[in-house]
């Protein structure tokens, strides 16, 4: 090989060195719960002003993927108002959704439709979500609820790698003590754990506990309340007594009603009219019956 091609050759190299860079970054599991917020450091900025800046997303579950931020500018329209680009180039997610779960990755661009510089920089974002008791709308002691915790992953609801990432969900008090009574039956799967408990009057307001852990380590935590209804021991309202004041007469009741209601009208009417005939009919009585006509014989 001669000089010429020698130096081309390492000209190339370096270049692809400084482009594409020699090693990735490790990938960094952020955990947070629905409704909450996450921030997802880039690793590999190159411009401060984050103008090389792109954050990719896909969703493996979902086979769902896009470009997030462009150059430092936020691009996808059905999430955007939900998404900020921070000074130092990290990605901020706010009221997260299950569906905001998935593989983020920092990438560099030094310039529009060029090559890529450095190496990815992927994020995992996981969301723990609590499903309410459904159809159940009211709650009572004596009540028996079920609650569906699961971590939303970038393969789907409750899919996760047990043997690697070693997560753990639990149910646990609002001290951070798992729930050991009799009462409560509680079955987990991977990353899904469903609480089965029949209420007492003590649970009203009660919030349950749904507790992740990775390596032992607690991670975030998402909880639901329950909320009793006003009516102690279960039981529904009574209805309303006899003695009290219907709403609403009945139709035998309403006739009888409106039968008096008339007579009254029409009693003083004919009262009336009686006196006034009596009186007109007492003068012209008066003025037709026959005078006695005295004639003078002669």
């Amino acid at each position: 090989m001669n000089n010429s091609k020698l130096t081309a050759l390492l000209l190339l190299l370096i270049t692809a060195h400084l482009y594409t860079g020699v090693s990735a970054y490790d990938t960094v599991g952020v955990y947070s719960p629905v409704g909450d917020h996450a921030t997802l450091q880039c690793a590999n900025v190159a411009q401060p002003d984050c103008s090389s800046t792109t954050w990719n997303y896909e969703n493996r579950g979902s086979r769902y993927s896009a470009e997030l931020v462009g150059h430092g500018k936020v691009r996808d329209t059905q999430r955007a108002e939900r998404l900020r680009v921070e000074s130092d180039c990290s990605l901020h997610i706010s009221d997260l959704r299950p569906e905001d779960a998935g593989l983020y990755t920092c990438r560099q661009y030094l310039i529009e439709d060029g090559p890529q510089h450095g190496a990815d920089a992927p994020v995992l974002l996981s969301v723990l979500s609590i499903s309410p008791p459904s159809p159940v709308t009211e709650l009572n002691p004596g009540s028996t609820v079920t609650l569906y915790c699961a971590l939303y992953t970038r393969d789907g609801p409750g899919r996760c790698n047990k043997d690697s990432d070693k997560p753990n969900l639990s149910w646990v008090t609002e001290k951070g003590t798992q729930l050991v009574d009799s009462r409560y039956k509680v079955e987990t799967f991977l990353c899904q754990s469903t609480l089965t408990v029949t209420l007492r009057q003590e649970d009203n307001n009660r919030k349950w506990r749904c507790q992740l852990t990775v390596d032992s380590e607690v991670k975030t935590s998402h909880s639901y309340t329950t909320i009793l209804s006003d009516n102690p021991g279960g039981k529904r309202k009574p209805t309303m007594s006899p003695t009290s004041p219907p709403s609403s007469p009945s139709k035998i009741e309403l006739a009888i009603r409106l039968a008096v209601f008339f007579t009254l009208l029409i009693i003083p009417a004919l009262i009336g009219a009686h006196y006034y005939i009596k009186k007109r009919n007492r003068p012209q009585t008066e003025q037709d019956s026959p005078g006695v006509e005295m004639q003078v014989l002669t």
